[in-house]
Order: structure tokens, then C-alpha cells, then sequence
């Protein structure tokens, strides 16, 4: 049904593993302290959350990010309790007691710091690990470069106005991330927006930048389990679709 997508680098891998022949064209943001690790305002470092439960998306963010502060404490996944939850459940898992702490993004991460919730721990201590992407199914790319190549065209398009004048797009952005207008700007916090020219860096090279990224994400992956073999990463990335 689908062409394109915007997927995080755990997504486009995991859905390779099942058949789907992805391709990433274009990184379209790197976490630089988005994804957070959030405990309880008396909890002042990581190594304090030893014998605690953390809730963590089943997912190579969340992975990353929980084994980056683990390894930051000198701890590892046996001190602590991993309770595998989506997004959508770390507020009401937060308030019914089933979690101590939690790795996630916005607009949670507002709503929890606002609540009196402490960041022990960021993606600005692993700068280049978690980036989202644009994916295409590698057949569709190879029959209709044309279309792939205006696809990636307006991405740009889109992030440069964006990032040009963002007051001018807080009321859309607002209504499709279900945020007031006022608080959009502060939910790119943390974000490095990769212009064209950065993204052509990313895939230049033999390998490339995103190339060693997906390599080490696929590790990560594998570790966890969320992988059943190692990734097959021929063909993983191709920039030529930037002009």
C-alpha cells in the first residue's frame, strides 16, 4: 500500500529482516538529547536507578538508549527491571506504578518533566546513534527514480521553511503532533534537522556514515533479540535520489 515512509533505522531493519526490501534516501533528523531517560525527581543519577523498573520502548531507540546509560552508571540490564511499554502507555504506566523511570520523547516528555520528573540521562551522550529516516521500497526506487527523487526535493522543501520561520508553521505542525501552536518549536528541542548538504555527507563515502550507523544498530538489535540473524545490509542506503 505504501511506497515511502518516514521509519526510524530499527524499522527499516526489521522490516528488511521480513522480506520488505527497504532502501533509506534521506536522514531527516539526529537525536541530540530528544530521547531522554526520565526518573523520579529524587533520583539525581543513573547509577541510582539500580533495582529499579524502567519502562522502554521494544524498539533500537530504546534499546540504545537504556544500554548507553546503563553502561554510563557501570550497570548493566540484571541491575535494573526492563518493562517493555509503547509510548502511548509510559504516562499511565508512570501513574499506576508499574514503572520507576522511562526512556521516551516528545510530547511525553514534556508532560512528565512538567510532573516533576528528573532527565538522568539523553541522546546528546551518544551524538549520531538515533537518526530517523526516509525509507523506500527499493523496487519502487529503481522503477520510478524520478518520483524519488521529488519526494526527497520536498522533504527539503518542507524541513528549509521549517526551519526558516517556524512561527509561520506552528498552527499545521500543532494540529498533526497534537500540541498548541506555542509548543511546537520546543518539541524540535534536541533535534539536529540535517540540511541537504549535511545529508550528503551522511552517504558519501565507501562505507558511508549511515551505512556504519545501520551497522551498529543492527548489532544492537541483535543483542536484544529484536533481530532473529544478522542484518543483510547490501543496498541498505542510497543518497543518489539528493540531485
Amino acid at each position: 500500500m505504501l511506497d515511502a515512509a518516514c521509519l526510524t533505522i530499527d524499522e527499516v531493519l526489521t522490516a528488511r529482516e521480513s522480506g520488505l526490501p527497504l532502501t533509506v534516501v534521506a536522514v531527516v533528523d539526529v537525536s541530540l538529547g530528544a530521547d531522554v531517560l526520565l526518573a523520579p525527581g529524587d533520583v539525581t543519577h543513573v547509577a541510582s536507578l539500580n533495582g529499579l523498573r524502567i519502562g522502554v520502548e521494544q524498539t533500537a531507540v530504546g534499546a540504545v538508549m537504556l544500554d548507553a546509560a546503563l553502561r554510563a552508571a557501570s550497570l548493566t540490564a540484571t541491575d535494573v527491571t526492563v518493562v517493555y511499554s509503547a509510548i502511548n502507555e509510559h504516562e499511565d504506566f508512570l501513574k499506576a506504578g508499574k514503572i520507576d523511570a522511562v526512556v521516551t520523547y516528545e510530547p511525553v516528555k514534556s508532560r512528565l518533566l512538567g510532573t516533576g520528573m528528573r532527565e538522568v540521562f539523553s541522546s546528546a551522550a551518544i551524538p549520531g546513534k538515533i537518526i530517523d529516516t526516509i525509507a523506500v521500497r527499493a523496487d519502487f526506487a529503481k522503477d520510478n527514480p524520478a518520483n524519488v527523487t521529488a519526494l526527497v526535493k520536498g522533504f527539503f522543501v518542507g524541513r528549509d521553511a521549517w526551519v526558516g520561520s517556524p512561527a509561520s508553521h506552528s498552527d499545521r505542525l500543532g494540529q498533526i503532533l497534537g500540541l498548541p501552536a506555542t509548543a511546537v518549536a520546543a518539541s524540535f528541542d534536541g533535534l539536529l534537522l540535517p540540511d541537504l548538504a549535511e545529508n550528503r555527507r551522511w552517504f558519501a563515502g565507501a562505507p558511508s556514515r549511515i551505512e556504519g550507523v545501520v551497522k551498529d544498530i543492527s548489532e544492537v538489535l541483535l543483542m536484544a533479540g529484536l533481530l532473529r540473524r544478522p542484518a543483510d545490509l547490501q543496498g541498505i542506503a542510497d543518497g543518489r535520489f539528493m540531485g
